[in-house]
């Protein structure tokens, strides 16, 4: 059976025996005559449920059966642009403007052919035209179609400029309202978009999409107690409004008053769908709160409702390796770095995960891949030293030692740890020698030979040379 899309313009019941008749009709292949509001009708039925092929197929018919009239050429052309027939939509918009010389939607859908084959001045000239037959409202909406022209041509100032001038027209237009966030981010014009948007809401207090831009402004300035309060007004003007409950969750999460923006994320998850950066903030604020078990439930939604992200399963791995879950959380940074390969900090926390199973073999291959990318990163040199030493492997820390300080010379640290290496392996005269050194070099370092051989640090030889 057909879904009822929409029933707006027909009672349920005739709406439904026209479309099942239109069915039999392509099932059959006979022929059956509508008139034209039922064309009309059956034109935005097929679209609200987003069935394009039947669309078509009824705006074919009606354009056969009613050549003069520009609705259903235009409706054709719209479809031809959809399918990226951007040459045959211009020519039914010709033909269409022919019979309706000041359709603005004929000279707004020329437009858009005209962009999409990159002849931007022709899609320019189109909308100039059309500011010749509209009004005032119908002017803001063309400067939002001239935007769109700058924005394909990579001229954002221009789409910017526009985008302000349809709010002076109309000041709570709501497209002019929704994309001048994304130019306000892009040039940094916090400050304009201040003075921009509470002009508009002198002009009219109950623009809900006014006070987010505002609350959105202040949040890029960093004030973030300004943004609360005019994201607070939004959700007074519309208790819906999910986005604004985002906002000030983000605005708590910034002023580190965890508890408030979790309770807000919440909010705008229950009103609002569930949302890629509303779980992954979810998954932040329930660690900062160091609920690790809930935030691994947050991450874990986020990898079932989006495109895989290694990032996300690190998150992952974090809350596991915070529960002490070292062999989930290899899995997931197994899974991080099919995505990304070799990204080193998910091989060091990789390494440190092995390294707490006791998997010593596993966690010296990850310090081995980390130091093939990285040999001057001294962390993995001295880790994989670490690790050779507890393993009690001397002489593998020493050539470990040897072979870092060919890229980082006689690195403090390094001393140290041969100074620990030589004495635990029976070389006490050389072991003193770089002591010696070391303490020379830095003596504030000397905790880390202590914490390799922590039974000398009353033994008086060492105490004396300190």
């Amino acid at each position: 059976m057909s879904k009822n899309y929409l029933n707006e313009d027909l009672p349920e019941r005739e709406s439904r025996q026209l479309i099942n008749e239109f069915e039999k009709m392509l099932l059959t292949n006979s022929v059956h005559f509508f008139d034209q509001e039922a064309y009309e009708y059956m034109i935005d039925y097929y679209e609200a449920g987003f069935d394009f092929y039947k669309a078509e197929v009824v705006v074919d018919w009606a354009v056969e059966l009613h050549p003069f009239s520009s609705f259903f050429i235009i409706k054709k052309a719209r479809l031809q642009i959809d399918a990226h027939k951007n040459t045959a939509a211009l020519e039914l918009l010709s033909k269409a403007q022919a019979l309706s010389p000041a359709e603005l939607e004929i000279f707004v859908l020329q437009a858009e052919a005209y962009i999409n084959i990159q002849n931007y001045m022709a899609a320019l000239d189109c909308l100039r035209q059309a500011m010749l037959y509209a009004n005032e409202t119908e002017k803001a909406d063309i400067f939002l179609a001239v935007a769109d022209v700058y924005d394909a041509c990579e001229k954002e100032e221009k789409s910017y400029l526009f985008i302000k001038k349809a709010l002076k027209l109309a000041p709570t237009h709501e497209g002019a309202l929704s994309r001048i966030n994304y130019y306000i981010e892009l040039f940094s014009k916090q400050t304009e978009s201040i003075s921009i948007h509470k002009t508009i809401i002198d002009h009219d207090p109950y623009c809900d999409l006014a006070w987010y831009n505002l609350g959105s402004a202040y949040t890029g300035l960093g004030l973030h107690k300004k943004a609360i309060e005019a994201y607070e007004f939004v959700t007074a003007i519309n208790d819906n409004y999910d986005l604004a409950y985002m906002g000030i969750g983000n605005a708590y999460f910034a002023l580190e008053n965890f508890a408030k923006a979790k309770d807000n994320y919440l909010m705008a998850l229950e009103i609002g769908d569930p949302d890629e950066d509303l779980y992954y903030m979810l998954g932040q604020v329930c660690k900062r709160m160091a609920n690790h078990t809930e935030a691994l439930c947050y991450f874990e939604k986020l990898i079932d409702t989006s495109t895989h992200n290694a990032h996300y399963y690190a998150e992952i791995a974090d809350c596991l390796t915070q529960l002490h879950n070292w062999k989930k959380a290899i899995v997931a940074l197994k899974q991080a770095l099919q995505l990304e390969p070799n990204f080193q900090p998910y091989l060091s926390k990789m390494a440190f995960c092995f390294e707490k199973l006791g998997d010593i073999d596993n966690a010296i291959a990850c310090y081995n891949t980390l130091i093939d990318q990285c040999p001057n990163e001294i962390f993995y040199w001295t880790n994989l030293i670490v690790l050779y030493f507890y393993e009690q492997n001397y002489q593998a820390a020493l050539d470990c030692i040897a072979n870092a300080k060919q890229h980082l010379g006689n690195h403090v640290v390094l001393c140290y740890q041969q100074a620990a290496s030589l004495y635990a392996a029976g070389q006490k005269t050389e072991a003193l020698v770089w002591f010696n050194y070391a303490l020379e070099t830095d003596e504030q370092l000397s905790p880390l030979f202590f914490d390799m051989l922590p039974h000398l640090e009353n033994n008086k030889l060492f105490s004396t040379l300190l």
